[in-house]
């Protein structure tokens, strides 16, 4: 777990691109860094802990991703001056940084 909030730590950062789109003195990014430390222990309990089938596991997964993005989004939107415009390319650059540290192109 720890690897996965220093990668987490290292690939949630503030594009240049939102900088200006943000209150001041509000933090995105830790405030999305706190959600997912929140949110990872219990997934990952569900997740190890779960017996049932395969579509069953696929519904948990989506249902416990979902209240993650639902987390993160409630707790940044007002921080950014268009709200949600505002927050989608700012999950937008965070999830391609995460997807790049995850799997880089060979």
């Amino acid at each position: 777990m720890d690897k996965g909030f220093k990668v987490l730590k290292e690939v949630f950062v503030l594009p240049e691109e939102c900088k200006k789109s943000i209150y001041e003195e509000f933090d995105p990014v830790l405030l999305t860094t706190e959600c997912c430390e929140k949110w990872m222990y219990p997934a990952f309990d569900a997740i190890l802990d779960y017996d049932g089938d395969d579509a069953g596991f696929i519904k948990m997964i989506k249902e416990k991703n979902a209240e993650l993005v639902v987390s993160i989004i409630s707790e940044i939107m007002d921080g950014f001056i268009n709200e949600i415009d505002d927050v989608l390319i700012f999950a937008r650059i965070c999830c391609i940084n995460l997807l790049m540290a995850a799997a880089p192109p060979a």
